[in-house]
């Protein structure tokens, strides 16, 4: 058709495929819509920038341990405009207005793949070489994991609106790892007890005023989710508990059958993934990578981990589900939130991984999961 035939001719309005809200129609384009597929770093989640979003996205700068100096300070970018509660996120029931610029389908570039492979097999290497050295080492690489990733979601609520304990929070999660390593399981329910007390006190001083049920709650969230969970980690590692080293070899088993289970969820999730899992939660979960993750993961715990004294191929096996159910769980309760709050990684100081929780997520639930199973079954000593 020549330009003199479409003169006089209307032009076709928008549709509702556009993004654009139409008055009269129900169809209107999904702002987390993504393709299958699941990463063994930072899982393929939708790109921000195809969210609908009331303001700034609060990932432009992580949080700095500076910013603990004022305790009204805001950080990020948008400082200025943070505000003093939790700010109103849109109506998820009511049409989008906002056009969704091209995604990158959730699927890596080959780029980013080699990225995410060169860092993960950078992290696994000198986590081998510390584990080797003993539990103490092993202690000091868990404080370097667990404190950062405590530090990433204070920061990221802070970015949110709310104003959590960070000072609390990050002491009392350095504090329980090295207690539970020193004293046991005996040392959690004090420093469960003082964190309770001190966020409390926190707020009745005065060191921030708003909002204080909320940011007890957030402070509290943060500690329990990154800082108690985490201290699973030094439990095993407790030489009285578990000596001749098997408390390393146990943890270490842990973190290499999740790596495991990530990896199988992501090639066959890939590559086959159809059914979604959680489409509310995380559109790029899917049963293919579930049930792939999951045979990974009893493949790797039975022929690689049972090499690791104490384990055995059956207890790798038992390890191998504990992971397959635990690992999701994780995945699915860190992108809950972080789809509440409104990002799409937690940090941004693992190359193609995101932030450090975004890599510690699965673990937070595996490894409680396996101090208990070692408990049950009654090895490792």
């Amino acid at each position: 058709m020549d330009e003199n035939e479409t003169q006089g001719r209307p032009q076709a309005g928008p549709t509702p495929g556009d993004g654009i809200r139409i008055i009269g129609t129900e169809k209107v384009a999904a702002p987390f819509d993504g393709a299958q597929g699941e990463g063994p770093g930072g899982r393929a989640e939708d790109d921000p920038s195809d969210w609908p979003s009331p303001g700034p996205r609060p990932t432009d700068r992580p949080f700095s341990l500076g910013d603990l100096d004022d305790p009204t300070a805001e950080t990020g970018r948008f400082a200025s405009q943070a505000p003093s509660a939790p700010p109103s996120r849109p109506d998820r029931s009511e049409p989008s207005t906002t056009t969704p610029t091209p995604s990158r389908q959730g699927r890596p570039q080959r780029s980013d793949l080699t990225t995410r492979l060169l860092t993960g097999m950078g992290i696994g290497l000198a986590a081998v070489i510390l584990f080797k050295l003993g539990s103490l080492t092993a202690l000091v690489l868990v404080l370097l994991i667990v404190t950062p990733a405590a530090a990433e979601l204070f920061g990221v609520l802070r970015r949110a609106g709310y104003r959590p304990a960070t000072l609390v929070g990050l002491v009392a999660t350095v504090g329980i790892l090295i207690g539970a390593y020193m004293k046991g399981e005996s040392a959690i329910p004090l420093v469960l007890g003082l964190v309770v007390v001190f966020t409390l006190l926190w707020y009745l001083v005065g060191v921030v005023r708003d909002r204080p049920t909320v940011n007890v709650a957030v402070t509290l969230l943060g500690f329990m989710w990154v800082g108690f969970l985490g201290s699973f980690a030094a439990l095993l590692l407790d030489p009285r508990m578990f000596p001749n080293r098997h408390g390393v070899a146990l943890l270490l088993g842990a973190a290499v059958a999740t790596v495991g289970y990530d990896v199988g969820s992501f090639l066959v999730g890939a590559r086959f993934g159809r059914h979604h899992l959680a489409p509310a939660i995380s559109p790029n979960k899917t049963w293919e990578g579930l049930i792939g993750g999951t045979v990974a993961s009893v493949l790797v715990g039975a022929v690689v981990v049972s090499q690791i004294s104490p384990w055995t191929t059956s207890r790798g096996i038992a390890l191998g589900l504990v992971v397959a159910v635990a690992a999701p769980l994780g995945d699915l309760c860190e992108s809950l939130l972080k789809r509440d709050i409104g990002v799409k990684d937690m940090g941004w100081i693992l190359p193609g991984h995101g932030g450090v929780l975004d890599r510690v997520d699965a673990l937070l639930f595996v490894v409680p999961a396996t101090y208990y199973l070692v408990r049950l079954i009654n090895f490792g000593g």
